[in-house]
């Protein structure tokens, strides 16, 4: 080759980025609690649950599996917008509260251990963190251990996210963290067939608005109706003498939550229809 004659230098392909699939909650622990948003309410006006610790999640952490739920689903099945039929989209301070969810994840967790609440009452609206269903359980621990004041205090939930094993092991860690964790039924006959089916976890269903005190099935599992919904002047704060029934993780029963709010008629008959194609339900 000649002095004067240069390599030519040599050309790389130009390196591509994958970038990944937008979803409102990716199942990695840091994506999960940069997109979460939240708000607390240090001592909430509600007159249902009286002057304790409330919290709301945002509503894409509503799971596609919450049948009370009909608005708008994000790329995963989460629910971004709600629907007409949810209690917190139709009742008009809930809905506002809702709408108000801006606080961060650490934000969310300092101000719920800062609250001198007896007790509280987690996502009033909105359901655990997770991750297309999966429960995100690093964070859900966190959060139940936050909401109990490491287990100071009574502290209890609901969720709608489907009971696989994965996601009840999670479950029952936030209990041991010291938040109870209602699994949420839409009527009786789905009440009486998770209590038969996942014996340790507590359950809570919506009931129909004329439900008696107590609903039995003929194995003789009972759903009891929130003492609140029944008595004047009883609220969560009150409930249980200080020990409210959704916060006793041990209960050999399910609380019913007679169904109410501007989604009311729409419910009742579904559960209705449901209840009347369980088998074995009596009142």
């Amino acid at each position: 080759m000649p002095a004067n004659t240069k390599t030519p230098p040599r050309k790389t392909p130009p390196r591509t980025r994958t970038r990944r699939a937008a979803t409102p909650y990716p199942f990695d622990y840091l994506d999960a609690i940069a997109a979460w948003r939240g708000s607390v309410q240090g001592k909430s006006a509600n007159q249902k649950t009286g002057p304790i610790l409330t919290t709301y999640s945002h509503p894409a952490t509503c799971p596609a599996t919450c049948p009370l739920y009909g608005g708008d689903r994000g790329p995963d099945g989460s629910r971004v917008d709600p629907g007409a039929e949810c209690y917190a989209a139709a009742g008009y301070y809930t809905r506002r509260a809702w709408a108000g969810v801006r606080l961060t994840w650490s934000e969310s967790l300092a101000k719920i251990r800062a609250a001198r609440a007896p007790m509280a009452r987690g996502n009033v609206a909105g359901d655990i963190i997770h991750a297309a269903g999966r429960i995100v359980r690093g964070a859900a621990i966190e959060w139940a251990a936050a909401l109990s004041k490491d287990g100071t205090r009574p502290a209890w939930t609901y969720t709608h996210h489907a009971p696989t094993r994965e996601n009840l092991d999670t479950l029952a860690a936030m209990a041991d963290a010291g938040t109870v964790v209602n699994l949420s039924a839409s009527d009786p006959g789905e009440a009486f067939a998770m209590m038969a089916a996942h014996p340790g976890h507590p359950v809570a269903t919506v009931i129909p608005a004329d439900s008696p005190p107590v609903i039995r099935d003929q194995d003789g599992r009972r759903i009891v109706t929130c003492p609140a919904s029944r008595r004047e002047g009883v609220t969560c704060g009150t409930c249980g003498g200080g020990r409210p029934l959704c916060a006793r993780g041990d209960r050999d029963y399910a609380i019913g939550f007679p169904v109410h709010g501007a989604g009311a008629g729409k419910g009742e008959a579904r559960m209705r229809a449901a209840t009347a194609r369980a088998a074995g339900v009596v009142a």
